[in-house]
């Protein structure tokens, strides 16, 4: 007797809580609901899906990267950073937003027409139709930041790594992007570098599959953040200190 009116106890709680999933479909479907809420919408993929355009919940701007390397930039301070993208589209906002100086390197015509048109200027996308020119890009040298997410990924770690040889510059990161669809490619510069590279795996904006963003990090340098705290959406906000 005891087990049944705790039984009824808990349903009479649960839609007094109006919380219809349980009561109906016990806590595992609960709990996937929940998640893929939390994805669709403090995430923003529903917006993102819906319009083929990364951005999130407030439908500003993000990078076609993994939700969790978004979370990671997202804290991370990128004032006056120079930034050369290998690619370009949303990503450039998103830096752009985060009070970075980029330099996006576009081989689509069609797509290069439209940031220009509509959001960058010519400092700050070139328009490349070779694959040489494409790839070895001065600008290189004295970059911050670069962003493998473009065409030619193999050639442009391969021209990043012989830069780095002949130069002697250190970027404070680097990212690679779909990294787990390359894997000589960061073979190649998990040997060369040495660097800590954290691999931030899972869904992100519009895609319907996991992938990876890889993003290297400098030991020699560092980032400050923007919150002293870990923030991120759809977190259960405890604090147990």
């Amino acid at each position: 007797m005891t087990i049944l009116k705790r039984k009824i106890r808990n349903a009479i709680r649960d839609i007094k809580e109006r919380n219809f999933l349980r009561l109906f479909t016990g806590k595992a479907i609960e709990v996937v609901v929940k998640n893929a809420f939390i994805l669709a919408k403090e995430y923003g993929q529903f917006n993102s899906a819906k319009s083929f355009s990364c951005v999130d919940k407030n439908k500003k701007p993000i990078p076609w990267y993994t939700y969790p390397a978004i979370d990671y930039l997202n804290n991370l301070d990128l004032s006056g950073k120079k930034v050369l993208e290998y690619g370009s589209g949303n990503s450039s906002l998103y830096y752009l937003r985060k009070g970075a100086e980029i330099t996006c390197i576009e081989d689509e015509e069609k797509w290069f027409n439209e940031l220009k048109t509509k959001y960058l200027n010519e400092e700050q996308i070139k328009l490349c139709n070779n694959k040489k020119n494409y790839v070895e890009r001065i600008e290189i040298n004295i970059s911050d930041i670069i962003v493998i997410d473009g065409s030619y990924r193999p050639a442009c770690a391969k021209y990043l790594i012989s830069q780095m040889k002949e130069k002697n510059f250190s970027p404070y990161f680097i990212i690679f992007d779909n990294s787990d669809w390359f894997p000589n490619s960061i073979k190649a510069l998990d040997e060369f570098l040495n660097w800590h590279r954290i691999d931030f795996c899972g869904f992100g904006p519009i895609n319907d599959y996991t992938w990876v963003t890889s993003i290297y990090l400098n030991p020699k340098k560092k980032l400050e953040r923007v919150n002293k705290n870990i923030i991120l959406n759809g977190n259960y906000n405890c604090n147990l200190e």
